[in-house]
């Protein structure tokens, strides 16, 4: 009989254990798939996210940001990006408003990008 009441006692702490870690995981999991969830765009790890290498945004309006970039591709070319939910971004070249074409690139700030 005491065996299994410590059994069952087992079980509750394991329980009790369990429902105390399961949040603090959750959490954990949310800020490396998606940091920007958790502590917003800034033009750093935006333009790293955007240049891949090398890159700096400003914010303009309305989740539109200026992001200078330099990568492989493009020496200091000049995009606009659109943020979006979760961290993920899409980025416009060229002088045409960005309603009027399709994104040249797109993404998700990731906990690269912030680190």
């Amino acid at each position: 009989m005491e065996a299994r009441l410590d059994s069952r006692e087992d079980r509750k702490l394991t329980l009790k254990v369990l429902g105390g870690l399961t949040p603090v995981l959750a959490a954990l999991a949310l800020f490396a798939l998606r940091p920007a969830t958790v502590i917003g765009v800034d033009g750093s790890s935006l333009g790293s996210s955007v240049g891949e290498m090398d890159g700096d945004c400003a914010e303009l309006a309305n989740g539109l940001w200026s992001c200078k970039v330099q990568d492989s591709v493009s020496s200091g070319a000049a995009m606009t990006v659109k943020t979006k939910t979760f961290g993920s971004w899409e980025a416009w070249t060229g002088d045409r408003p960005i309603e009027r074409r399709e994104p040249s690139d797109s993404g998700c700030i990731d906990v690269l990008d912030v680190l």
